[in-house]
């Protein structure tokens, strides 16, 4: 299994030493590709033509540029459920990081001993992130596992159910339907302990994947821009599971 490790940093020494800290986690060491950023800007436009799914980003606050929320900000647009780690000469959070959800502040002044801490924790928690459940499914006749962080949103169909992927998914083709023989009655009762929720009784939502809600309540967008709407029979349980939901986060 390799972990795909961002790094978004102008402090080259900082990067070096993050990167060989990690790899001294021998758990970890044969299991790691690193891609390094010197600026939010360059590791957005890298996001906008690539298809690689992040399991943890290094992130420094105090970018030049777009900086460190901003870039934060428009990451989660794409990856909600990555481990992310603000890195920071100086522990000065604001209020607003919390939007975001950091996992960890980094301080660049700690010792070897405190930064091997820090990092077992980090990939302990990455590795927690990859034990999702798997959907057996088929795409042009090939049988596909399908993790739940890779849909967006499943539809309901006369047998079975399609799983609408995150286009970062491995498995996304926009020309080829991915299905499962699984009803949505079922997968319900298998997913909504991992962020999913029924606002219609055609489909099942990831709740990660929301973009907005719209103010009419009777309609959401998920990130591709898809429009659903939410039943009125189901719109204020929808809320209250959604509003769960964002606690737990």
């Amino acid at each position: 299994m390799t972990y795909n490790i961002a790094i978004c940093e102008n402090d080259i020494p900082f990067i070096k030493r993050i990167k060989t800290r990690l790899s001294n986690l021998n758990l970890y060491k044969s299991e790691m590709k690193f891609y390094e950023f010197n600026s939010g800007f360059q590791l957005i436009d890298y996001l906008d033509s690539s298809t690689i799914i992040f399991d943890v980003l290094f992130l420094e606050v105090q970018l030049d540029g777009m900086d460190g929320y901003h870039t934060a900000k428009a990451f989660r647009q794409q990856f909600p459920d990555t481990v992310m780690i603000f890195c920071s000469g100086e522990m000065h959070p604001k209020e607003r990081d919390f939007e975001v959800s950091p996992y960890r502040y980094l301080l660049k002044e700690y010792s070897d001993e405190r930064l091997r801490f820090e990092l077992e924790a980090v990939m302990e928690r990455v590795q927690g992130e990859r034990k999702s459940p798997v959907i057996t499914a088929k795409g042009n006749s090939i049988e596909l596992k399908i993790k739940t962080n890779e849909i967006l949103y499943i539809s309901k169909l006369k047998r079975g159910s399609c799983l609408h992927l995150h286009r970062n998914s491995k498995h996304f083709n926009a020309e080829i339907p991915i299905a499962t023989k699984e009803h949505l009655d079922v997968l319900k009762q298998c997913l909504e302990q991992y962020g999913f929720a029924r606002p219609h009784d055609s489909y099942l939502v990831n709740m990660k994947y929301m973009k907005s809600k719209l103010s009419t309540k009777t309609n959401l967008v998920m990130a591709d821009g898809t429009e659903l709407s939410v039943a009125r029979a189901k719109a204020k349980n929808f809320q209250e599971c959604y509003e769960a939901y964002c606690l737990k986060k």
